[in-house]
C-alpha cells in the first residue's frame, strides 16, 4: 500500500469516527433517555454525509490519455537553403588538394531539393526509419591554384573546374516515449545511420590545348546515433516540436580516424484532423564530418557537409 493510499484511508477512518462521536457521547450521558431508532438514523445520516464529502475529495479527475497511434508516416521535401561542402581525396602517396568550399570555389550549387520520408510503428516503444536524398550540380569556375583529386591533376591556375554532388541518408531507429500525454511527448532515440556522399569533379585544362578531365569518388559511413525529442500540443490543432540526434565516433576498424554527425530539427505541425492528418513545417540543421586514418596506401576520402534547410511534409497517423 502506498503512502498516499494509507493517508486517505486514515482520513476516512477519522471522518467516520468523527461522525459517530456524538452518538457515543449521547450514550454516555445518564441524564437523558436514548431512542435507539433515532440514534441509528442520526448515525447513518452522519456517516453518509462524511462518505459523500470523502468521495468528493478522494476521487481525482485524471487525464484520459489515448494510446499512441500504431503507425506514424511523414512524407515531404527537404529544401536546402544554404550548404557548405569540403572534400580531399588522396591516392596512394599522392596527397590531394583540400577543397574547403566547393560552393564558392568550384561552382557547386548552394541550394537543392529532395524527398524526405520518416515512419515509425509501435506504441510507447516504437521502431522506424527515415530517408532523404538530394543532388546538386555546378558551373565552371576559374581556379587560382592547382587541384589534385584522387591522384589526378584536374586543374591548374586559370583552368576551369566544376563540381557535382549527391547525398543520401538512411537510418533505422528505436524510439522510447518516456513521458506521453495528450499535450506532450518526450522521448529518446537510438539507432544506426548510413551516409552516402558522391562527388564528381570536371576540369578543363586550357594549356597547351583544351582537355577535359573527370574524376568521381564515393564515400560511405555507417554509425550508431543517439538523440531525443520533445513535442508540445498547447491546442488540439497545433503542435510544436524539437528533435536532436548526434554521433561522435572514432571508428578505426573501418578506416576512420574521426567522424561526427549532428542534426537538429525545430518545427510546428498543423493538425488538420487531430490524431490523423497533419501538415508540418520545420527548420533543419545538419553537419557530417568524416576524417580517414593516416595509415595505408590506398584511397583516403576526407569530407564534411553542413546544411541549413526547410522541410515541408504531410503526416498520417493510424
Amino acid at each position: 500500500m502506498s503512502l498516499a493510499t494509507f493517508c486517505r484511508f486514515a482520513l476516512f477512518a477519522l471522518l467516520t469516527l468523527g461522525g459517530l462521536a456524538p452518538l457515543a457521547g449521547a450514550q454516555d450521558s445518564p441524564s437523558e433517555p436514548i431512542d435507539a431508532d433515532s440514534a441509528f438514523e442520526d448515525g447513518e445520516s452522519a456517516l453518509g454525509g462524511n462518505l459523500r464529502e470523502f468521495e468528493s475529495w478522494i476521487v481525482l479527475e485524471e487525464e484520459i490519455v489515448p494510446d499512441p497511434p500504431l503507425l506514424r508516416v511523414e512524407l515531404g521535401f527537404l529544401g536546402v537553403i544554404e550548404s557548405r561542402s569540403r572534400i580531399r581525396v588522396d591516392r596512394g602517396t599522392l596527397r590531394g588538394t583540400r577543397l574547403d568550399n566547393l560552393e564558392v570555389n568550384q561552382g557547386l550549387e548552394s541550394g537543392a531539393m529532395g524527398p524526405w520520408l520518416t515512419f515509425s510503428l509501435g506504441g510507447k516503444i516504437r521502431g522506424g526509419g527515415d530517408f532523404f536524398q538530394f543532388k546538386r550540380g555546378g558551373t565552371y569556375r576559374r581556379q587560382v591554384e592547382e587541384v589534385i583529386f584522387d591522384g589526378v591533376r584536374l586543374a591548374g591556375p586559370d583552368d576551369l573546374l566544376r563540381a557535382n554532388f549527391s547525398f543520401l541518408s538512411l537510418s533505422a531507429f528505436v524510439e522510447w516515449d518516456v513521458l506521453y500525454g495528450r499535450k506532450y511527448r518526450i522521448g529518446f532515440l537510438g539507432g544506426l545511420r548510413y551516409f552516402r556522399l558522391q562527388v564528381e569533379l570536371e576540369g578543363v585544362l586550357l594549356r597547351p590545348t583544351p582537355q577535359e578531365v573527370k574524376r568521381k569518388v564515393l564515400g560511405e559511413l555507417l554509425s550508431p546515433t543517439f538523440g531525443g525529442l520533445i513535442e508540445l500540443t498547447p491546442f488540439p490543432h497545433l503542435t510544436v516540436f524539437s528533435q536532436a540526434q548526434f554521433m561522435n565516433w572514432s571508428w578505426e576498424s573501418v578506416g576512420l580516424e574521426d567522424a561526427r554527425y549532428f542534426e537538429m530539427r525545430i518545427g510546428a505541425r498543423l493538425n488538420m484532423i487531430p490524431e490523423f492528418l497533419s501538415l508540418s513545417l520545420e527548420y533543419r540543421f545538419m553537419i557530417v564530418n568524416a576524417t580517414p586514418t593516416l595509415g595505408g596506401t590506398g584511397r583516403r576520402v576526407e569530407g564534411a557537409l553542413t546544411i541549413n534547410g526547410l522541410v515541408v511534409s504531410i503526416g498520417l497517423s493510424f
